[in-house]
């Protein structure tokens, strides 16, 4: 995966170190079936495209930036299905460097699945997976829940997903628990 000159001028500055960053998670459909990619750095596990959102860029222009970086192909977002962070959401490359996102996750369509193509930069594999074969992988938490949340979403309608908060001031009981 390609650093962007951002994270590169963070790295020079804190080495290998944990960086929380915002990132971007991109679930794109072609009616029913739904795009997953193995990304070249890390654990080559099955998950979203994606990646981390420039300084000044908004969340969406990165969503279909990084699509098209990807894979070639141009999407229209369809919804917000969630935004998801917290324990699970970080990785350790194998370069050493550790990040933890904070990940805004879109629905999409694609104007023409049939560009697809793979960057090899940036992935080893992509593919359209219907939502049948999806049980058989085994994805990773991370990209459980944000395949989860954008299913909902794009197939059920459901509302975009976030956790509860579970943080209170000290000192203060929960009154909703």
């Amino acid at each position: 995966m390609a650093r962007s000159g951002h994270v590169a001028e963070l790295r020079a500055l804190v080495g290998t170190r944990r960086l929380l960053l915002p990132s971007v998670g991109t679930a794109v459909f072609d009616r029913d079936r739904l795009l997953l990619v193995r990304h070249a750095d890390g654990s080559h596990d099955w998950g979203l495209p994606g990646g981390a959102i420039e300084p000044g860029e908004r969340p969406a222009d990165a969503a279909v930036r990084e699509v098209h970086e990807e894979t070639g192909l141009h999407v229209e977002l369809r919804a917000l299905a969630g935004v998801l962070g917290g324990a699970g959401r970080e990785i350790a490359y194998d370069n050493g460097d550790v990040t933890a996102y904070v990940t805004s996750v879109f629905t999409a369509t694609a104007r023409d699945p049939a560009a697809l193509r793979v960057d090899p930069r940036e992935l080893v594999e992509a593919a359209w997976f219907a939502p049948g074969e999806l049980a058989r992988l085994s994805l990773p938490a991370s990209a459980a829940e944000a395949v989860a949340a954008a299913v909902a979403v794009h197939v059920d309608g459901a509302p975009a997903s976030f956790a509860p908060a579970t943080w209170d001031p000290p000192g203060q009981a929960r009154t909703d628990a």
